[in-house]
């Protein structure tokens, strides 16, 4: 994330466009300092692993504001 300008909690998904991955692993920055990292294991588009959720971004003081990772992984149901 380079830059939020409202305070709040924002869900970070990774979904599987198109074919198959495995061992997908998404690093999480947050003004260019890696805050998290989430493995997500195999994604196939089109199936139940076709979407991750990675975790919540929660952000403080608008523009000049600071953030913080949450990390989640668990497989998203629904997208």
């Amino acid at each position: 994330m380079n830059q939020i300008t409202e305070d709040g909690q924002y869900k970070v998904y990774v979904d599987a466009f198109r074919g198959a991955e495995t061992d997908v692993t998404v690093t999480i920055s947050i003004l260019g300092t890696a805050v998290g990292q989430v493995n997500c294991g195999t994604m196939v588009s089109g199936s139940s692993t076709d979407s991750c959720f990675i975790g919540t971004i929660t952000w403080v003081g608008g523009t000049g504001g600071i953030g913080s990772f949450t990390p989640s992984g668990a497989k998203a149901a629904d997208f």
